[in-house]
């Protein structure tokens, strides 16, 4: 996953700029790499991460630094937003076939 998410940012940024260049270097509370921070909370589906990520990207562009790089902060910042893209997921997933899902 990590391969399409690199070929993304190289199509957008230019070929030299791959994930480790868009982040901060520090882990996430405890010692956990942003990148399977991520991860833990998606299901792994590249429209997911993909999604995560977008919320990232508009946390940092609220500070108006640049370059953006996305931040301990901007990922944990996003994870609300995130959250209600996933329970509408499911919810249009489950829903169908479990009425009382909600």
């Amino acid at each position: 996953m990590l391969g399409l998410i690199e070929t993304r940012i190289k199509a957008k940024l230019g070929a030299s700029i791959g994930w480790d260049r868009i982040i901060e270097p520090e882990l996430m509370r405890g010692s956990q790499p942003k990148w399977n921070h991520i991860l833990s909370r998606t299901f792994l589906r590249p429209r997911d991460v993909i999604r995560f990520l977008n919320g990232a990207l508009k946390e940092a562009k609220k500070r108006g630094i640049e370059p953006i790089l996305l931040s301990n902060k901007d990922i944990v910042n996003s994870r609300e937003d995130y959250s209600s893209y996933l329970k509408a997921e499911l919810d249009d997933e489950i829903k169908p076939h479990w009425p009382h899902w909600g």
